[in-house]
C-alpha cells in the first residue's frame, strides 16, 4: 500500500463518485484528477516512471482511458500537473506548523517542518524530487517554478532573522539548491527518515552564511571562447568523439530516446568502435558523467587551493 497525499493507493476505487445529476460536475472532474495522481505517485514508486504507463493509472485510479485523455494529454502531463498540485499545499502545512512570531526560531521551524512533510509523504515526495527529471525540459521548468516558490518563501523568512535582513537572492537560491541536493539524494536512496535527523545540521549550516558586505558581482575575467564541436571532435580520439556526440545527442532530445546509431552517427566512427570501448549506452553515459565531472574538478580546484580562507576558496571555485 502507497500513501500519497490524495489517498492511499489500495482505495482509489472505492473513491469513486456515483453517476448522475446529483454530483456536480466540478466536483467529479475533482475526484478523478485527484485519484489520477494518486494512482500516478502510486505508480511511480512501483515502477518508475518511465514504465509507468496510462493503462497503469485507469487501472489503479478506476477513471476510464477516455476520462483520462479529457484531463491530461498524456502521462507526462498528468504527473507535471501532479508535481506542480504538491506546492500550494507544502507552503500552507509549512505555515500551519511554524508557531514563532519570528526570528530565527520560525524560520528554523519553517525548515524542519519541510523535511517532516518530505519525509512523510516519501512516495510523492520521490515523484516531485527524482522521478520528474525524466520528463525532460519540461519537467525541468516545473522544479524551476517549484524552487522559485519557495526562495520567496524563504526570503521572507529571512527578513525576520536579525542580521540576515539583506540576505542576496543568489545566496538563498544557493542554500535552496543544496537543500534540493540533500533532499533529492535521501528520497534516490529511500532513506527519508534521514532527512528529520539531519534538520539540525542543515539549520546551521544555512546560519554559518552571513549576508556579503557588498553587492555581489561576477568576476571580471573574459570568458574563453568555446571551440566548435566540429573542431573538438577533430582531435579526439574514438572514445572521446563518442563520449562527446552522445553528451550532444542527450541534450537535443534527452537520454531515453537517444540510440546507440544515432551516437556513432555523430561521432563519424562505427559500431564496432563504440563496442570496443563501452558494453552499451548506460555505460557510455557513466563514462561521459565521469569524464565531465573530472574536467569541472580539474578547473576548479586549483582555485580552490591557491585560496587563503574557505570563503575565498569557494568564491575562485
Amino acid at each position: 500500500m502507497v500513501r500519497t497525499p490524495w489517498g492511499d493507493a489500495t482505495e482509489l476505487r472505492a473513491r469513486m463518485l456515483r453517476p448522475g445529476r446529483g454530483t456536480p460536475r466540478e466536483e467529479a472532474e475533482r475526484n478523478q484528477r485527484e485519484r489520477l495522481f494518486a494512482a500516478m505517485v502510486a505508480t511511480v514508486a512501483e515502477k518508475g516512471y518511465e514504465a509507468t504507463t496510462v493503462a497503469d493509472l485507469v487501472d489503479l485510479s478506476g477513471v476510464s482511458r477516455s476520462a483520462f485523455y479529457r484531463h491530461f494529454d498524456d502521462k507526462e502531463e498528468c504527473m507535471l500537473t501532479a508535481a506542480e498540485s504538491l506546492i500550494e499545499p507544502t507552503i500552507e502545512g509549512i505555515s500551519e506548523a511554524v508557531t514563532a512570531e519570528g526570528g530565527e526560531e520560525r524560520t528554523r521551524q519553517a525548515l524542519e517542518a519541510m523535511l517532516n512533510l518530505i519525509a512523510g509523504q516519501p512516495a510523492a515526495s520521490k515523484m516531485a524530487f527524482v522521478e520528474i527529471y525524466a520528463a525532460g525540459p519540461k519537467g525541468v521548468e516545473v522544479v524551476e517554478r517549484t524552487l522559485d516558490t519557495f526562495e520567496k518563501y524563504v526570503a521572507g523568512l529571512f527578513q525576520q532573522v536579525p542580521g540576515r535582513e539583506e540576505m542576496p537572492p543568489q545566496m538563498i537560491r544557493a542554500m535552496i539548491g543544496g537543500l534540493q541536493k540533500v533532499i533529492h539524494k535521501r528520497l534516490y536512496r529511500d532513506e527519508e527518515g534521514e532527512l528529520v535527523d539531519l534538520t539540525p545540521q542543515i539549520w546551521q549550516w544555512w546560519l554559518s552564511y552571513p549576508p556579503p558586505p557588498g553587492p555581489l558581482r561576477a568576476p571580471r575575467r573574459r570568458a574563453q571562447k568555446p571551440r566548435p564541436f566540429a573542431e573538438r571532435q577533430a582531435v579526439a580520439n574514438p572514445a572521446e568523439r563518442v563520449l562527446r556526440a552522445l553528451a550532444a545527442i542527450v541534450a537535443e532530445k534527452g537520454y531515453p530516446a537517444t540510440t546507440v546509431a544515432e551516437i556513432v552517427e555523430r561521432a563519424s566512427t562505427s559500431q564496432r568502435t563504440f563496442y570496443e570501448h563501452f558494453a552499451n549506452k548506460e555505460e557510455a553515459l557513466i563514462a561521459a558523467l565521469d569524464s565531465g565531472s573530472a574536467q569541472m574538478l580539474g578547473t576548479t580546484l586549483p582555485a580552490f587551493r591557491r585560496a587563503p580562507d574557505w570563503q575565498h576558496a569557494v568564491r575562485s571555485a
